[in-house]
């Protein structure tokens, strides 16, 4: 059974925040993940920062190097013509399932993308999708 779980952008702090961290705790509905309200001892008696979080769902793959697969990586693929390229990792509702998006593909088909490595995400680092488009 795939693992159900998210990490979060932490849009105020700017960090990234994941299972196990201090700052939040992960439920899982039967249906669907909810990511849940933070601590209110941590957010001053607060009662919902959700608003300030970004959730991205973990896809249920790993990388090459055995890294965690979340929306919103960057990764680098080879296609299924051998050609490398990096893009965006995201969930098409069109597909019903995570896909690469870039310049060239607007919906490559995670499963199939050969020698796949994480080597940022969207929020820390932005200029890798800059620099692809460039090259």
């Amino acid at each position: 059974m795939r693992e159900i779980k998210f990490r979060a952008w932490d849009k105020k702090n700017k960090k990234m925040l994941y299972p196990g961290n201090e700052w939040y705790d992960i439920c899982c509905g039967a249906i669907e993940g909810v990511l849940a309200i933070p601590h209110s001892s941590v957010y001053d008696g607060v009662e919902n920062k959700s608003k300030e979080w970004i959730p991205m769902q973990y896809t249920g793959l790993k990388d090459k190097n055995g890294r965690e697969i979340y929306e919103g990586d960057i990764v680098r693929f080879k296609d299924w013509w051998d050609e490398e390229m990096v893009g965006e990792v995201r969930y098409s509702e069109k597909d019903m399932a995570f896909t690469i998006v870039n310049d060239f593909w607007d919906g490559f088909p995670i499963m199939y993308a050969d020698d796949l490595e994480v080597i940022g995400n969207i929020y820390e680092n932005p200029e890798l999708l800059e620099e692809a488009e460039n090259d």
